[in-house]
């Protein structure tokens, strides 16, 4: 599903949200990203903390701007 530079520059974005706030479609896309390589793949490049962190990050922006909740953002998937 991702090519070797996608998963590059994904792993990029990571490391850069884990530091520092970034856009709100790059913490989708992360987020996604390692969704697939966790659930699908089974092969994390990140912790379980690190994901929550992201996650909950996510969650925070969308309940202070409701506006921009889409149907497929990670946080409105059933789980």
């Amino acid at each position: 599903m991702y090519t070797k530079e996608q998963t590059r520059k994904l792993q990029v974005v990571t490391k850069k949200l884990l530091k520092e706030p970034g856009s709100i479609n790059e913490l989708r896309d992360a987020l996604r990203f390692h969704e697939h390589r966790y659930y699908v793949l089974n092969e994390p490049l990140i912790s379980d903390f690190e994901y929550d962190q992201l996650y909950k990050y996510l969650e925070k922006i969308e309940q202070e701007n409701p506006e921009i909740i889409t149907p497929d953002s990670p946080t409105q998937r059933v789980g």
